[in-house]
């Protein structure tokens, strides 16, 4: 697992394999909902077209502390039906994109709660990158439920800003290698060979536009996980994620007591208030949340992603789009930022 040293934009780029390559133009988002799978051309602003695919309950459960894929077979058809959507059932064969192993360069999108990510304080970093995650790995130690020596770890850091102490604000990602490898051996059995790897809600971020500079919320709906992530200036101040409700169409009442908590911890631990609030895959609920939001807590809240901004794709429809595409449509706008 790769690791990156760097600014505030690094948030959007950990939990990646091999950083120095280009970004592929095919991304697979596995959730607990479905399967998608998107292509774009390099450089391009936005996907070009998608596919996505249910899963029955049951058949993922994203965690670091066990296997994954309880019905790998059911997610294996799954990501075929999406191959064969966009004309790759023969991926197998090898084309345009194959790199050397034989497979299809893809960017592959994991659920937020495959991984856990700590926000950790350091007053001096090493400056090799193996000796800075042995250094994370040893202050993690006894913070992570599973062995921090058999796991993957990637980071950013940056310095504190000045007028602050010394030291060093890191941001680290770990899960278990045997969690990743069961995502990664999917795709290769399809003949996809998946060269980056990062979180959902983290592959969102990068949709928020970079103008703002200020203090952001972003809650994220995957059902049934619920994340709530908040940004300042850039960097990363919160990321929490917890089940939601019992449907796929939660309340707004069930959004709102999710949100509170995001809020008021930033204003207690930050001195701030927050600037504004994006939502993603609240589906029918977005609009009585922004409202909400806005009478109660004076935010503006507006969605991440317009459902208009993304190619149509079988078996979704325009009031969840954003939910199942969101993330990848993020890969593609980070490459413009890469």
């Amino acid at each position: 697992m790769s690791s990156r040293i760097g600014n505030s934009g690094g948030i959007t780029r950990l939990l990646r394999r091999f950083v120095g390559t280009p970004m592929p133009t095919l991304g697979c988002e596995i959730s607990t909902a479905g399967v998608t799978l998107a292509r774009w051309n390099d450089g391009a602003a936005q996907l070009n077209a998608t596919a996505w695919r249910p899963l029955a309950p049951g058949a993922l459960d994203p965690t670091p502390l066990r296997e994954n894929l309880a019905q790998p077979e059911q997610l294996r058809a799954a990501l075929a039906g999406c191959l064969d959507s966009l004309g790759l059932g023969g991926a197998r064969s090898g084309g345009k994109g194959e790199n050397k192993g034989g497979g299809i360069d893809t960017a592959l999108v994991i659920p937020d709660q495959a991984a856990r990510l700590f926000m950790l304080d350091f007053d001096k970093l090493p400056r090799s990158t193996p000796e800075a995650i042995q250094l994370i790995r040893w202050k993690l130690k006894k913070s992570v439920p599973f062995d921090i020596d058999a796991s993957a770890v990637s980071f950013t850091a940056r310095r504190r800003p000045s007028g602050e102490a010394a030291g060093w604000q890191v941001i680290s990602v770990v899960t278990p290698h045997t969690v990743i490898h069961q995502y990664e051996q999917l795709l290769e059995s399809l003949g996809l060979t998946p060269s980056r790897v990062t979180l959902s809600s983290l592959a969102a971020l990068a949709l928020i536009p970079e103008s703002d500079a200020g203090s952001t919320l972003l809650a994220k709906f995957s059902p049934p996980w619920f994340t709530t992530v908040i940004v300042q200036g850039g960097n990363l101040c919160l990321f929490r994620s917890g089940a939601l409700g019992q449907t796929a169409d939660p309340t707004t009442a069930e959004i709102l007591e999710a949100i509170y908590p995001s809020f008021a911890y930033f204003q207690d631990n930050f001195g701030s208030t927050l600037e504004r609030v994006y939502l993603c895959g609240l589906g029918e609920a977005s609009s009585g949340v922004a409202e909400a939001l806005a009478n109660e807590l004076h935010l503006n809240a507006q969605p991440l992603l317009s459902a208009a901004d993304l190619p149509p794709a079988s078996h979704w429809t325009s009031g969840n789009a954003e939910r199942y595409a969101a993330s990848l449509a993020g890969l593609v706008r980070e490459q413009q930022f890469a």
